[in-house]
């Protein structure tokens, strides 16, 4: 499978990572192929995404992922389905021409982040806040890891490797 965006690889149309960047002072929803982004609400305002659900399309029209993503699997693949219909060398020249006005250059986009994680708790940045980094709770931290992110009041239960 692949892309007619210009630097593009094969790979790319397996991968789309949802993100958003801030255009007009607004965040809108984008996917990243190859050196590029693509506007999910301008395709969606478009008409571009008129086979999805009214659900689907307006979740592209907000300003980060999270109601797209409370939509569940069933949504995040025909979104990801539909996009990949759109940016396929086999799409028709129109559907091309029409999605080229939405691509923008990754390098002088603006990247902002793409969720609203208000009432979640990072565990090792209340750490570092604390000013307590490589020992929290009065244990070592023997290794870097990646931070756990769960609701807050969520108990975490952690392997033991320390």
């Amino acid at each position: 499978m692949r892309s007619w965006v210009e630097g593009a690889n094969e790979s790319d149309l397996n991968h789309l990572p949802y993100g958003a960047f801030r255009k007009e002072d607004s965040a809108r929803l984008c996917v990243r192929i190859g050196p590029s982004l693509l506007d999910i609400a301008a395709c969606e305002k478009d008409g571009l995404l008129d086979s999805l659900t009214v659900d689907v399309r307006e979740a592209c029209c907000q300003p980060s992922l999270n109601a797209l993503l409370s939509l569940g699997p069933e949504a995040w693949h025909a979104l990801r389905h539909r996009l990949r219909e759109l940016l396929e060398d086999t799409a028709p020249g129109d559907i091309q021409t029409r999605v080229d006005w939405f691509l923008y250059p990754l390098r002088e986009a603006q990247v902002v982040l793409p969720v609203d994680a208000g009432g979640y708790t990072d565990f090792m940045r209340a750490c570092i806040t604390r000013g307590v980094w490589g020992s929290c709770s009065g244990r070592t931290i023997r290794c870097c890891r990646t931070t756990s992110m769960c609701r807050s009041h969520t108990t975490v239960v952690r392997r033991r490797w320390w």
